[in-house]
């Protein structure tokens, strides 16, 4: 039988990749000899800043009442001891559970597990044979395990795989590309960490900000946010409350976020659908700058509209030609859609 990926081992790593796959519609199959759920020895500690990844693959740890773990405590035989704490921490979850969990999730999205054993697995015309006794064979074109494979085709466990690798198979020609895997892992995994340190920030700035604005993440992966920011007391916005919409994208912080509003605003520099325009957010925008920088220097311009460079020009002719008019045309919108504060 035919499938899109198979993956040797069972573990989170397998069952996570596992689940990704399917989720992207494709053909998995999984082999692990162990049945769910059973132990394994490990440390059962979670970061914080993996809570996000399992979250995206279904599996809510918030749900669960887990040890918080703030602080590693390292001892020896004769009984010294040090402690230290741990800048990022974490929850402590058994592989008991934690793989079980992983198991459900990946039956439910799709993915084929097999209880038994991989035995052999052979690269034949551009395609891998992973024989797992007489029954049956399968011929995936993409291959994943925990081990390379030896000159004899069996599982050498002494040879780890180092780099992230993915078969691209053009059916057609019947070809295949071997593509390395390793730099878009990095960046994933620095957009997460990247994440998770500006969330721990803004926490930390929460007061001193309230009075800017009120942000809230939508998801776990913190990729979106909504926000309400307050217009400044020397603006024309004062006493009025405006949502916004924040969006990150798998890029960031190369590339920048996107913000709009939600709440229908005059403003010099916001168009008729809630787009801003602000040099940070284009060429401007440095990896430097982040969620709660932006905000801010939105309800900056709230106060200082740019109106060298507008995005509403029949609102940039008022403020130019009619002063009044410009004033009176915002306070009435403000009193209109705005959030009375």
């Amino acid at each position: 039988m035919l499938y899109d990926c198979a993956i040797i081992g069972g573990g989170v790593a397998g069952l996570s990749l596992a689940i990704l796959l399917s989720n992207e519609n494709k053909k998995v199959i999984l082999f692990e000899k162990e049945t769910y759920p059973f132990h394994k020895v490990c440390g059962e500690y979670i970061s914080n800043e993996s809570i996000p990844f399992l979250t995206s693959l279904g599996l809510d740890l918030s749900i669960l009442d887990l040890p918080n773990i703030q602080q590693l405590h390292l001892s020896s035989p004769s009984g010294i001891s040090i402690k230290r704490p741990l800048q990022i921490g974490g929850v402590g979850l058994s592989r008991y559970e934690l793989d079980y969990k992983l198991y459900k999730l990946a039956l439910l999205s799709g993915v084929e597990i097999q209880h038994i054993k991989a035995q052999q697995v052979n690269l034949i015309n551009d395609v891998f044979e992973i024989n797992i006794g007489k029954e049956n064979i399968f011929t995936p074109p993409l291959e994943n395990g925990s081990y390379k494979i030896n000159d004899k085709g069996k599982l050498d466990k002494k040879q780890h795989i180092e780099k992230y690798k993915q078969l691209k198979t053009d059916r057609e020609n019947q070809s295949v590309q071997l593509k390395n895997m390793t730099d878009s892992f990095k960046k994933r995994t620095t957009n997460l960490r990247r994440l998770f340190n500006e969330e721990k920030q803004i926490r930390l700035h929460a007061d001193e900000d309230s009075k800017y604005f009120k942000l809230e993440k939508l998801d776990e992966s913190g990729y979106k946010w909504r926000a309400i920011i307050y217009g400044p007391p020397e603006s024309l916005y004062k006493d009025y409350g405006f949502e916004v919409e924040i969006k990150i994208t798998g890029n960031y912080p190369q590339t920048p976020l996107t913000i709009n509003f939600i709440t229908n605003i005059e403003h010099v520099n916001v168009n008729k659908s809630g787009d801003i325009c602000m040099d940070i957010l284009k060429n401007q925008w440095t990896s430097s700058l982040n969620i709660r920088s932006i905000l801010i220097s939105l309800v900056s311009l709230l106060s200082d509209p740019n109106v060298s460079d507008p995005f509403n020009n029949d609102l940039a002719s008022l403020y130019s030609d009619n002063r009044d008019k410009y004033e009176k045309k915002i306070r009435e919108s403000c009193k209109k859609y705005a959030i009375k504060i």
